[in-house]
């Protein structure tokens, strides 16, 4: 063979080669690419995961009367097989104290909105009607228009419709 043919065929080899070696260097960036998204995507589906668990776990309103009633009585007959008689009887005994509970929150809910207020006032106090109603706007604006729900006695419940158990 020629230095001439020898020539071309080190050159088609290069071609070849760097052919090859950027086919190859593609490949390794898709692959980089498609894991950089996988662990991407896993983050995005990690955090949202976490956000929607803490929303659920920590920003519950409590159970109404009724329901937590409910969740006891159930939590029992999953817990213990009852016997003829004692249904009746935790029944009775689990409405008689949850009549009591709902007064405790009512008076607690009370309690609770009369500290609000004032805490409210005094803030007005100090900060004067202008800055006071920067400050409100800012408050909807980060929490929206919220209204505290109403107090509990005032919602429409089931248990204020029905008379409290003979005693």
């Amino acid at each position: 063979m020629t230095d001439h043919t020898l020539k071309q065929a080190s050159d088609s080899q290069r071609v070849i080669v760097s052919h090859h070696a950027a086919r190859e260097k593609k490949r390794y960036t898709k692959a980089i690419l498609l894991l950089l998204v996988a662990v991407l995507a896993g983050v995005v589906i990690g955090v949202g995961g976490t956000l929607v668990y803490i929303k659920n776990k920590f920003h519950r309103r409590p159970p109404s009367p009724d329901a937590l009633a409910e969740m006891i009585k159930k939590n029992i007959h999953e817990a213990v097989t009852l016997q003829a008689g004692e249904d009746d009887r935790i029944r009775d005994i689990i409405d008689e104290h949850m009549s009591e509970v709902d007064t405790m929150r009512r008076a607690t809910f009370r309690e609770f909105r009369t500290v609000m207020d004032r805490m409210n006032v005094q803030i007005a106090e100090v900060l004067g009607p202008e800055r006071y109603a920067i400050w409100e706007k800012e408050r909807e604006r980060r929490f929206g228009k919220r209204k505290p729900p109403p107090p509990p006695h005032e919602r429409r419940n089931k248990r204020h419709d029905r008379q409290p158990p003979a005693q």
